[in-house]
């Protein structure tokens, strides 16, 4: 009797030990899986780059841009430019059909006279080292042909000494009209886009100098023409 007890206890005991050891068996399955992503992605995590957020990207860019810069942006070549941000020179009292425009570069500046005979003249205000004006006449009123380079200078002459009484020039414009006339009253052979220097000629001074540059025809009874002073170097 007694040793039927001790044979169902020793059968029981084993079911127990067996059923135990099954369970961890299938724990052990159903957590290695799992284990096994924790492990790949210990060491994705170490191989992997990190992806930068759009604010660093940009700012590796700008610096890369920055350095691939050679020479002066817009922005900073005003302030290495020795005679300053153009300014109006003509008087409204005189012309008061008169447009002002500075352009993005603040280095230029455009005038525009709507004169009351429909003649038009622009100036244009430029220059970095040398303080210069560019007068463009487009005239029906003088109707020079560039083959005669006298007749040319004669119109120039003449509308620059209409427009002066209208302007507060920075820089000798009416010195350079007394220029063109003494050349062509010389003997020497007349021609355009001669340079004609009328400033100072004393050491260490600026000098200043008149080119007619062009005599164009814009249309049958309409020419163009352009003549720049300069000052400089400043």
């Amino acid at each position: 009797m007694i040793f039927h007890l001790k044979v169902r206890l020793a059968l029981i005991w084993f079911l127990i030990l067996g059923s135990a050891f099954s369970a961890c068996e299938h724990q052990q399955e159903s957590q290695s899986p799992a284990a096994v992503q924790e492990s790949v992605a210990a060491v994705t995590s170490t191989s992997k780059v990190v992806p930068k957020d759009s604010t660093s990207l940009l700012a590796e860019g700008a610096v890369q841009d920055s350095t691939a810069q050679t020479g002066p942006s817009l922005a900073s070549t005003p302030l290495d430019c020795v005679r300053g941000t153009p300014e109006p020179i003509v008087r409204k009292k005189v012309f008061p059909n008169t447009h002002f425009v500075l352009l993005p570069d603040s280095l230029t500046g455009i005038e525009t006279i709507a004169l009351p005979n429909g003649d038009k003249v622009i100036i244009r205000n430029h220059g970095c080292e040398y303080f210069t004006l560019t007068f463009r006449f487009e005239t029906s009123e003088y109707r020079p042909n560039k083959t005669d380079p006298k007749s040319c200078y004669q119109a120039t002459i003449k509308l620059m000494e209409e427009v002066l009484k209208g302007i507060e020039p920075p820089i000798g414009l009416a010195e350079g009209v007394t220029a063109m006339k003494r050349y062509i009253s010389s003997r020497q052979a007349i021609s355009l886009e001669k340079e004609l220097s009328y400033g100072s000629k004393e050491e260490y001074s600026m000098d200043e100098a008149v080119i007619l540059e062009k005599v164009e025809p814009l249309s049958q009874d309409k020419v163009a023409i352009e003549v720049r002073f300069s000052l400089g170097p400043l």
